[in-house]
């Protein structure tokens, strides 16, 4: 379950992602006497603090901070010094805060014609989880400056983000007629093609991102997981090999390439 939630996650589907890793925190359930807790964390306590921890950041891409803070709050309740659980905990009341500032007022209710005020407010409007509202004000940012290969890239991937992947991948087509040595572009692009059923066009994508900027780690991921799923198992140990020399602590990488893995003969590992 940890490794559908990951996948769930990595693709933008954070409903099934929030479902996937509930699943993996019944199986672990950390009801246990305070006498065998000592066991009960080292048996489970890194799945379980990573299926609360990516839960956390679902909830928060769908805009509900405070569940997400209160999936964090298990994990301190743990761990009560973790000090990366304890910034994101930060970020997150920030964000809720600006949430509820932002319930005060409209957007409609100011018109502001400088193209750099609607690119700061689609980037917010990104990080808070609004996709649609940032898809607006890059837009606007657009109307002034059409050409923006950034802010296309942006608009791109904020309709990736709300699994309108076709128009995602015109997006993307424009930014990168605009600047075809945008890594990151290919990268959007890339993911974005697989989503539509085409993954021999996303590898190819994949490969434009990675000859301009090897060292991307999610290109290599992402790479690796769609060889994966189409059972070219060899292929995808190379690549999931190269995100982890990227990353060697990133345990989406490591679950994917132990599920690798067990997919090779003996004579192939």
């Amino acid at each position: 379950m940890l490794i559908k939630g990951t996948v769930l996650y990595k693709t933008g589907k954070y409903n099934g992602a929030i479902d996937a890793f509930d699943g993996a925190l019944e199986s672990m359930s950390e009801k246990t006497s305070e006498e065998k807790l000592d066991t009960w964390i080292k048996s489970y306590g890194i799945n379980y603090r990573y299926a609360l921890k990516f839960k956390a950041f679902s909830l928060c891409k769908l805009g509900r901070y405070r569940e997400a803070l209160n999936a964090l709050d298990e994990i301190s309740a743990i761990y009560p010094e973790d000090p990366e659980i304890e910034s994101h905990k930060n970020m997150l009341q920030t964000l809720e805060n600006e949430r509820l500032i932002r319930r005060t007022g409209s957007i409609q209710d100011q018109s502001p014609k400088h193209p750099g005020i609607w690119e700061r407010r689609g980037k917010s409007s990104y990080k808070l989880g609004k996709y649609e509202e940032a898809v607006k004000e890059f837009d606007r940012c657009l109307e002034s400056n059409p050409k923006d290969a950034d802010i296309l890239r942006n608009k791109g991937s904020a309709l990736y983000m709300l699994g309108r992947y076709e128009e995602a991948i015109g997006a993307f087509n424009k930014s990168l007629e605009l600047n075809p040595r945008d890594a990151d572009a290919w990268n959007l692009k890339g993911s974005t093609l697989y989503m539509i059923g085409k993954p021999e066009e996303a590898l190819r994508a994949l490969d434009k991102a990675l000859q301009r900027n090897p060292n991307i780690f999610e290109a290599w991921f992402n790479k690796g997981s769609i060889l994966f799923e189409l059972g070219r198992y060899k292929q995808a140990l190379s690549a999931v090999e190269n995100a982890l020399r990227i990353n060697a602590e990133d345990i989406n990488a490591l679950n994917l390439k132990t599920s690798i893995l067990s997919g090779l003969e003996p004579d192939e590992k």
